[in-house]
């Protein structure tokens, strides 16, 4: 290769909405769509310029080979949620779509489709509850840490006034009923 041929040579680009690999001469940008030719147009390379090859497309996983464009970035927006065990958003758009079902006319409501719709919200709300009653803690469980806590805060904070200030606060913070108070130690 001369030093003429170096000069004329294009630097590679990473695809945009043009395909944007080279020539064999490196000398011209493929203007075919980017992603033409290939199972994920609209992203990456053409069918020429190896967009056929078998990669990961977004990120890596089990679903990585069909997690392309506009999917790409919804895919992507899930994995930020902070909390996807809350389903209290798609509960309430079931709710608003069934409202606006029923509120149609008579002669354009769809029965059955009220039906299903009424049966998915309740098999929404039925597992969203079933979550939340995994992960609370039981009457019994808050009992044990108060008693625990308790006992803590005897050995941690020796004034006896603060101590029974903070428990009687702490005390109202948590449900149900409180363990019978042990005289602090040292009274």
């Amino acid at each position: 290769m001369t030093a003429d041929t170096k000069e004329k040579e294009l630097p590679s680009i990473p695809p945009g909405e043009r395909c944007n690999g080279r020539n064999e001469a490196k000398t011209k940008y493929c203007l075919l769509r980017a992603g033409w030719g290939t199972s994920h147009v609209g992203e990456g390379r053409c069918r020429k310029h190896g967009g056929k090859a078998v990669r990961k497309l977004a990120g890596q996983g089990r679903y990585a080979q069909v997690v392309v464009g506009e999917l790409k970035q919804k895919f992507a927006e899930m994995e930020r949620d902070g909390d996807p065990l809350d389903l209290m958003a798609e509960l309430d758009i079931q709710r608003a779509l069934f409202a606006r079902e029923l509120a149609k006319d008579d002669d354009e409501q769809d029965v059955k489709l009220l039906v299903m719709m009424a049966k998915e919200i309740i098999s929404a709300a039925e597992k969203i509850m079933k979550l939340r009653l995994a992960e609370a803690l039981t009457t019994a469980e808050l009992k044990f840490m108060r008693a625990k806590m308790v006992t803590l805060l005897d050995e941690y904070i020796a004034d006896p006034d603060r101590r029974r200030a903070f428990i009687a606060e702490l005390t109202a913070l948590i449900p149900g009923e409180p363990p019978a108070l042990a005289p602090p130690s040292g009274e």
